[in-house]
C-alpha cells in the first residue's frame, strides 16, 4: 500500500513540472524522476508546483492549507473565540490526534516535491540554463521552501520525520524515522544559509510571492530567535543563545530601503487590503483573475460575516478574542485595530444573525458555563478578499514574512543582549507608526506589541510557546507537553511504525 501511495505522489508530481503529457512519451513503468528534469523549465514548474502546493485548498479539511497557518500559529493562542463546534475542540484543550488539521500530509507531499527537484535538478549541466543566476534563483528557492516547511513542521509537531532526499524506488526507505528536532533545526539554518548565498535580493516587479534574499534573511533572524529563546534552549538542546545573529540577519533586512520599508499610519490597513505592499517580504499568493481552477484562502470566508449587498458568504465561524479587543482598546490603539478588526452592525449590511450574537466567554465565564460579553461582536478584516462583479473572492495573500515583524525581533534579540536603548529605539519604530507612542521596552512588551501588531498573521501562538507563556496566557490546558505540541495523527502512526506520538497525547 505504501508503495502505491507513492506512485501516486510522483504521478502528481510529474503532472506540476512537466509542460506536456509525460504518459505520451514513455510508458509508466519506463519514466524515471531524472528524466522528468532535463532543463529550466522543468526545475522552473517545479518550484511554481511547491508554491501551488503550499497554497492548496480542495474539498476536505486535510488539504485547506490556509486554514493549517492558522490552526498550527495561532488558533490555539489567545486570538480568537468561536461559537461553532469544529473549532472548539483545539480552542478548549480536547481535541485528539484524529482531527483533521493535526495532519503534516501536504507538507511532506511538498518536501518531496523539493528534495527531488533538489536531488535530480542538480544532475542538469549549467548549458539547460539560459544564465548561471537563473539557475542559482531557481535552486535558492527550493532550499528556501524546504527551510520554510520544516521551520512549520517543527514548531508545531516537534518530533518529525527528516528526509533531505527523495524517495528513489521500490528499494527506499518510504518510512523513515523522527529525527532529533535539534537536527531539524540545524538542517532550516543550513538551508537558509544556501538560500541566502542564491537568491536574489528580488523578483521583477516586487513579486513578494518569491522567495528572495530579503525572506532568506528574515526568515533567519525569526530562526535564531526562536532557538535562542527560552523554550528551545531548555528543551530542545539547540546549543547557546545566537541572539546576536538575530540582530545581524534583521539588519541585512532593514537595510535594504530601497525594497522594504513600513506603510505610513494613514494607509496601515492596505497592508492587508492591497497584495505586495513596502512591508511585505514574502507572501503567499492567491488570485482571483487566473482562469481555471486556483486555490482559494478560506480565511476570508471563515473570518467575514453574512453580507447579501455585495454576497460575502461569510461563515463567521472565528471572531476576535475579547481579551484582543481590550488589549487594543486599553492603549487607544486605532490605527492597528481599524486594520483588524471591526464591529458587526445591520447598518453597514451585516445580517442580523450575526449582529449582538453573544458568545461563550472560554477563558472566564460567568456564571461557569454560561455566557458573558463586554464588546459587540467584531469581525476580522484582515484576509478581506476582493470584490469583483459583487462577489467576493478568498484572494488576499498571506503575509507570511513583513517588517514589522522583522523589527520587533530585532528589538527582542537587542534587548535579550542588554542593549536596552538600541532595543527600545526599535520597538519605538512600531509603536509612534501605530500612534501609541513610546512604550517601555521589556519582554512583555515588545510580546504585547506583536501580538496586537501581527494578530490573525499566524505567529501568537509561537511566540507564547517560545517564550514559554501558553499556559499563563491561554489557560491550564496549555501546560506542558500537551499544550505545547500537535498530535500526530493516526494515519500517520498506522502507515509509519517508525512515528511515536508526541508526550501527553
Amino acid at each position: 500500500m505504501k508503495s502505491i501511495r507513492y506512485l501516486f505522489l510522483y504521478l502528481l508530481y510529474f503532472g506540476l513540472v512537466t509542460s506536456c503529457n509525460v504518459l505520451e512519451q514513455d510508458p509508466v513503468s519506463n519514466i524515471t524522476l531524472d528524466k522528468a528534469f532535463e532543463n529550466e523549465a522543468d526545475v522552473r514548474g517545479a518550484v511554481i508546483g511547491v508554491y501551488h502546493q503550499l497554497a492548496l485548498e480542495s474539498t476536505g479539511a486535510p488539504n485547506e492549507m490556509p486554514l493549517r497557518y492558522l490552526y498550527n500559529g495561532e488558533y490555539r493562542s489567545d486570538s480568537y473565540m468561536s461559537v461553532t463546534s469544529g473549532y472548539k475542540p483545539a480552542k478548549e484543550g480536547n481535541f485528539d490526534n484524529t482531527w483533521p488539521w493535526a495532519n503534516w500530509q501536504n507538507y511532506y507531499a511538498s518536501l518531496q516535491y523539493i528534495n527531488n527537484l533538489l536531488f535530480y535538478g542538480s544532475k542538469i549541466t549549467d548549458d539547460k540554463f539560459s544564465t548561471p543566476k537563473e539557475k542559482d534563483r531557481l535552486f535558492g528557492e527550493a532550499y528556501f521552501l524546504r527551510a520554510f516547511i520544516y521551520f512549520n513542521l517543527v514548531r508545531v509537531w516537534e518530533n518529525v520525520v527528516l528526509r533531505t532526499e527523495p524517495i528513489k524506488d521500490a528499494s527506499s526507505d518510504f518510512e523513515g524515522k523522527q529525527a532529533d528536532p535539534a537536527d531539524v533545526l540545524k538542517q532550516i539554518e543550513a538551508d537558509l544559509l544556501q538560500a541566502a548565498q542564491l537568491l536574489p535580493p528580488d523578483y521583477p516587479q516586487s513579486n513578494r510571492g518569491r522567495a528572495t534574499r530579503g525572506a532568506a534573511h528574515a526568515l533567519l533572524a525569526k530562526y535564531y530567535v526562536y532557538i535562542s529563546s527560552p523554550y528551545a534552549q531548555q528543551r530542545l538542546k539547540v546549543g547557546p543563545p545566537q541572539w546576536e545573529k538575530a540582530v545581524n540577519y534583521a539588519d541585512l533586512v532593514l537595510s535594504n530601503t530601497s525594497l522594504y520599508s513600513l506603510v505610513p499610519a494613514q494607509s496601515y490597513e492596505t497592508i492587508f487590503t492591497q497584495n505586495g505592499t513596502s512591508e511585505s517580504i514574502f507572501e503567499l499568493v492567491y488570485d482571483a483573475t487566473i482562469a481555471g481552477p486556483n486555490p482559494t484562502n478560506d480565511l476570508t470566508n471563515l473570518f467575514l460575516p453574512r453580507k447579501n449587498d455585495p454576497p460575502t458568504g461569510g461563515a463567521f465561524q472565528l471572531m476576535p478574542s475579547e481579551k484582543l479587543i481590550m488589549a487594543f482598546k486599553s492603549m487607544n490603539d486605532n490605527v492597528r485595530f481599524n486594520a483588524a478588526m471591526a464591529e458587526v452592525r445591520r447598518t453597514d449590511g451585516w445580517e442580523a444573525v450575526n449582529v449582538g450574537r453573544t458568545v461563550p466567554d472560554l477563558r472566564n465565564p460567568s456564571p461557569p458555563g454560561g455566557t458573558r460579553q463586554i464588546y459587540p461582536n467584531h469581525y476580522v478584516k484582515k484576509y478581506p478578499g476582493n470584490i469583483i462583479a459583487n462577489v467576493r473572492f478568498g484572494d488576499s495573500n498571506i503575509i507570511f514574512l513583513r517588517l514589522a515583524d522583522v523589527i520587533l525581533l530585532k528589538a527582542e534579540a537587542l534587548f535579550e543582549l542588554g542593549r536596552t536603548g538600541d532595543a527600545q529605539i526599535a520597538l519605538n519604530e512600531v509603536t509612534q507608526r501605530a500612534g501609541i507612542g513610546v512604550r517601555p521596552i521589556s519582554i512583555d512588551e515588545i510580546m504585547l506589541q506583536r501580538w496586537l501588531e501581527l494578530c490573525f498573521e499566524g505567529d501568537r501562538w509561537y511566540d507564547l510557546k517560545r517564550r514559554q507563556l501558553l499556559e499563563k496566557e491561554t489557560g491550564e490546558f496549555a501546560a506542558y507537553p500537551k499544550g505545547y505540541l500537535f498530535p500526530i495523527v493516526n494515519g500517520e502512526l498506522i502507515n509509519n511504525p517508525n512515528v511515536k506520538q508526541n508526550p501527553g497525547w
